[in-house]
This record gives C-alpha cells, structure tokens and sequence, in this order.
C-alpha cells in the first residue's frame, strides 16, 4: 500500500508539471503577436552585419556588432534560431523567448526539489517544488523578461544559472573528496562562464551557490570533510567576492556617471525606493504600473528629500541585518532575503545602468516566492487556511499574468496604457506616438509628440519628432518648432535616443522629401546645437561628426567628410572608422593617405574575443594590398 501511494504520488506530480507548463503556454499566448519595443531595434538590427554589402553570412562581424565585451555572443547567436535578417518578425523571437522560460521552470523544479530532499529547513515534498514552480512561472513580474525580444539575454543567462546550479548542488552532495569537490567547482565555474556569454549578471551564480550552502545547506555542507567543506565554501566565496570588488570598480570609475541625470548618490538613494518597489511587485503585484518603460521613475537627490526615503532605508536595514543575524535559526527566510538581494546586487547597485526594470527580478523573485511556497507545508497548525489562502493569492497572479499578456499581444492598447500610466516617460509617449504614425494617424502622432513636450519632459526629441512628422505626412509644421529644439538641445540632458533622430532627420535631407519644411541646412544648425552642448559633446561628438560626415558626403563636400571623419576618429579611433576614412580616400586617388589610415587601424588594439569574431582586420589587409597592387601597376598615381 505505502509503495502504491508513492507510485500515486509520483504520477500525479508527473502529470501535473507538464500541465502547468501547458497552461502557461497557453494563458501567455495571445502576448506573443505583439510588436519589437524599445531596445529590441538597437540589438535586433545587428542581424544587418550577417550580410555586409550583400555577401555573408559574416557570422563573426555580426556577434562583435554587439556592444562590450565579450558582447553577450550566446544571446546573440540564439537570435539566428528565429531570423537572419532584418526587420524581422517578433513572434518567432517571443516565443522562443517563453520556450526558455517553460524550460527555466523545469531547471527550478528540479533544483528545488532536490534542495528540499536535502534541507531539514525545507519541506521534503515535491508539491512544495511544484508550487513555488507555479507561482515564479505564472508571476506577471515576469513577463517583460519573455515579452520583450531582447531579453532573451537576461532569459537565458537564467538558464545557465539554474542549471548550473542544479548540476553543482547535485555534484555537491556526492563529493566526499578534495577531487570531486574541484570537479563541482570546475561545472559551476563552466556554466557561470556560459551565463555571462549570456548576460553579464551570470556573473552573479557563484554567489547565488553561496546563498545556498550558507542558508539551506548548511547541514549538509556540514556533513562533509574539512576539506571538502573549506573548499567548497572557498570555491563559491572568493568569486563571489572578486565580482564584488568589479562591481565596486566600475561603479567608482571617474565620469562613470557623466551621461546620466543623476550621479553615484542619488541612484544608490533611488534604488532605496526601487527595491521595495520591486519587493511590493513581487509579493502585492497590480495591473496598474506594469510594463518597460519606467524613464520617468523619480530620482531621490537626498536622504532628507522625503519620510519615505529614511523610512525605506531603515527597512531595508533592517531586512538584510535580519537575514545575517537569523541566517542559522531561520535559514529559509535569510535564503529569500539574500537570494533577492544577490541577485540585484549588479543590476541595482554602484553601476550606471538605468534606474528600473521589470526583468531584472526575473532570478531575484525566486528567494521570496520560495519561503511564500513554504508556508503551508511549514505552518502545520494553520496548514488549511494558508494553503487557500495562498490557492487565491495564485489564481490572483494567472487573472494577471493573463490580462497583461493580452495587453502585451495589443500594440494600440499597450501603447494606450503605457502612457496613460506614465505620461511623463519620453519613451511611452513616442511609443504612442509611434503606433499612431504607422496606423495612419499622423495628426494624432503630432499631437502626442506635442501634449509630451507641453506636460514638461525634457528632451528635444519630441519636437524634433513632430518635425520629422510633419515632413513625411507633408503635413504643415510650426515655424517655431526648430527654433524650439535648437533652444532645448543646448541645455538637454544626455539622452542616447537622440541619435535615431538625428540619422532619421539626415535621411529627410538626402531624399530632399520636404525642402520647404525641412532643409539640410537645418540639420547642420541640429549638429551643431547638439555639439555646442557639453554633455552630447562628452559622449556623443564620434557619433555626431559621422553623421555631419555623411552629410557632407550626401552634398558631395569630401573634404568636410574627411575633416569630420578625422575628428571622428581622434575622439574614438576605431579600424571601422580608418576604413571608412580611408575607402573615401581611395575614391579620391590619395592612396598615401589611403594606406596610412589602412595601417593606423590595424595598429590599435582590440580585445582579443572581438578580434577574433570579427574579419575587419582582414578587410584592412585586403585594401592594403588592392591599393599596394594597384601603385605597383599605376607608378604614376598618388
């Protein structure tokens, strides 16, 4: 009888994880017809270097396109699963994107659960791994992670991590000497490497390892040899510290935050805000508020601004001196605090990323949503009420997860509520603004580029925006309206998506689509107003003097192109740019000069992953020698 409940047992969780797999896909389906967004374009384009000038594929040029290094190449080549071209179509990549996501809920149940065999603190029951399965899969905190194609980085970086995780922890419990030990090392070490070809935050794996032995498993590290037991703490612990101290170095470089509205202060003052924010999602999640564009998230610039920053701090204090303190008598609950804050511990810290993102809790979310699982099975005396109320609070999460994934398949209406909600963000007001334009409502378009700048967001692209409406719609614009945003680039915070308007309001002047509203005059009078302003001219003067290049190339004035070029590459000397610098030279018979920005760009140094993805040092040689054959057999010619 008691093996035939086991068999009962087993088959009902065989049959049951499929199931919720199954319901999610289906429950998440109608979000996959939505449309690219955001940071989708700028990483998607890339597609474009696989085919060069019409050849290819250059599958090297195309992983170094990606920017830093190593470039996240396994993100990048998991993209060529779903197109090789671009535009493309956004189905294919969401819905690998949630093929990775049911996949991570089977890497989780199977590290919970052999976590909780193991674990005295946790319930010894494979329900438990399967409900807190259910309530990561079905959290709605989670979708811009799935919904949004790029993130298939933060998505699979995931995947690596959970594995990796499994099969260490797995190795773990079996190591009974110094070599099995370092072996388990050895694959978590393997898969943190994969996680961070991924995304740069599998850096973070060792240390979630660390959370687990030093929480959960303490028990069980206990158990093993001195040896095997001071090494496998060192093995997880060194790491763990080492990523630390990067961390710290980035986020104190000099001028690290000099391209942003705030500075090292005020985001770590933000992030007081943001945590609980993202802790209250988490825990207490809303149909209101929800989406990626959170530009407009108020940046604290003191600790005295308000109650609620001091209020927040202290809290937060508190919780993490909480889960230290405790970490022996209550191992799950310092498990939960330490997992969610390891797993911000880059992404919501010293370094200068933007102030808020949904999907940055994709693997944080676990650490609390697992103690919540625990409850029924831990709460004996109370076992029945938890567990219903814990039932409704679930199905709570599936009514959301389900709504927001229509939202996300309705570009009209994701637009709709993104701004609404946020009508301060610049990025939901052109998204709405955007969908108005390609639906054929250009008026309509104008309008919101307008009502956005009016309500006071700061930045010259909604005027210029409205400009380049006005032009492709042949729509009459506002006299005023360059004049305005010649006043606003002077004084406007840095702003990286300037720069598609930019190029998008040259290509005006190329076609010459609309001389009388929109002139290449004008656009020079745009750079320049962009260069005389400090911030665009620290970051941006390369881009800026490339794009005044092609301009100047459009009106057939090479010499301003090479000037600008020149210019180009003392602020950011590239071999790219020595040979575009050169290729025009060629067209202008100097081939001298042509040869010497051929040799500058092979003498600089480049890391040596993108080197070695990249064929533009052969490139390079090859116009060396097409220009070197054809002086030998022109001995006349420059």
């Amino acid at each position: 009888m008691q093996n035939f409940r086991i068999i009962a047992r087993q088959g009902c969780i065989a049959l049951a994880l499929p199931f919720l797999l199954l319901t999610y896909l289906f429950l998440i389906w109608p979000g996959l017809s939505g449309p690219f967004l955001f940071d989708d374009f700028p990483n998607l384009e890339n597609l474009n270097a696989l085919w060069r000038n019409g050849a290819g594929p250059y599958l090297g040029d195309y992983i170094a396109s990606f920017k830093g290094v190593p470039g996240r190449p396994l993100s990048a080549l998991s993209f060529l699963l779903n197109d090789m071209a671009w535009p493309s179509d956004p189905f294919a990549f969401k819905y690998t994107n949630v093929m990775l996501h049911l996949l991570n809920g089977v890497l989780l149940f199977g590290l919970i659960r052999l976590l909780s065999r193991h674990a005295r603190c946790l319930p010894n029951s494979d329900w438990f791994a399967l409900t807190a399965l259910a309530l990561w899969l079905f959290h709605p905190l989670l979708l811009s992670a799935q919904l949004l194609a790029v993130q298939r980085m933060t998505v699979l970086s995931a995947s690596f991590c959970l594995a990796g995780l499994w099969i260490y922890a797995k190795l773990l419990l079996s190591a009974n000497s110094f070599g099995k030990s370092l072996f388990a090392a050895a694959v978590l070490g393997l898969f943190t490497l994969l996680a961070i070809l991924s995304k740069e935050n599998g850096a973070l794996l060792p240390a979630f390892a660390w959370v687990i032995q030093a929480t959960l498993w303490r028990e069980v590290l206990a158990e093993k040899s001195p040896i095997v037991r001071y090494f496998s703490v060192a093995a997880v612990a060194i790491p763990s510290v080492a990523i630390a101290l990067l961390i710290l170095y980035t986020g104190l470089q000099h001028d690290a935050y000099s391209g942003r509205q705030f500075d090292l202060t005020e985001r770590l003052l933000t992030q007081i805000h943001v945590i609980p924010d993202y802790l209250r999602q988490i825990l207490l999640p809303t149909l209101a508020d929800g989406g990626i564009y959170h530009d407009d998230y108020p940046i604290t610039r003191s600790l005295f601004d308000s109650a609620s920053t001091i209020l927040q701090a202290l809290l937060l204090l508190a919780i993490s001196s909480l889960a230290l303190w405790k970490f022996k008598q209550w191992p799950l609950v310092a498990f939960a605090i330490l997992w969610f804050f390891v797993g911000h511990a880059m992404e919501s810290t010293v370094i200068p990323l933007e102030l808020y993102f949904e999907h940055r809790n994709y693997l944080p979310a676990i650490g609390p949503l697992m103690a919540l699982a625990a409850l029924p099975f831990m709460l004996k005396s109370y076992q029945k009420t938890v567990a219903f109320m814990l039932a409704g609070w679930f199905c709570f999460l599936i009514a959301l997860t389900t709504a927001q994934a229509r939202l996300w398949g309705n570009w009209e209406m994701l637009a709709t509520v993104w701004s609404t909600e946020h009508p301060m963000s610049q990025r939901a007001t052109q998204e709405m603004a955007n969908y108005q334009l390609v639906s054929g409502q250009p008026e309509q378009a104008i309008k919101t580029y307008l009502a956005g700048h009016q309500r006071g967001i700061n930045t010259p692209d909604l005027i210029l925006s409205a400009l380049y409406v006005s032009c492709i719609a042949n729509l009459p614009e506002n006299s005023n309206w360059l004049e305005q945003s010649l006043e606003k680039i002077k004084t406007a915070p840095y702003n990286h998506g300037s720069f598609s308007m930019l190029q998008n309001l040259r290509g005006l002047t190329t076609s010459e689509s609309c001389p009388e509203i929109f002139n290449r005059s004008d656009w020079f009078l745009i750079s320049e107003a962009y260069l005389a302003n400090p911030k665009f001219r620290k970051h941006a003067e390369d881009f800026i003097r490339l794009e005044r290049a092609r301009a100047f190339l459009d009106n057939e004035q090479a010499d301003l192109a090479i000037a600008e070029l020149e210019a180009a590459y003392k602020i950011n000397p590239s071999i790219e740019l020595s040979q575009k610098i050169a290729t025009l030279m060629i067209t202008l018979k100097r081939l001298d000069e042509a040869k010497h920005w051929l040799q500058s760009g092979l003498n600089l140094p480049q890391p040596w992953l993108k080197q070695a993805m990249s064929s533009q040092r052969e490139q390079s040689h090859a116009l060396l020698k097409a220009v070197n054959d054809y002086q030998s057999t022109h001995p006349t010619q420059n």
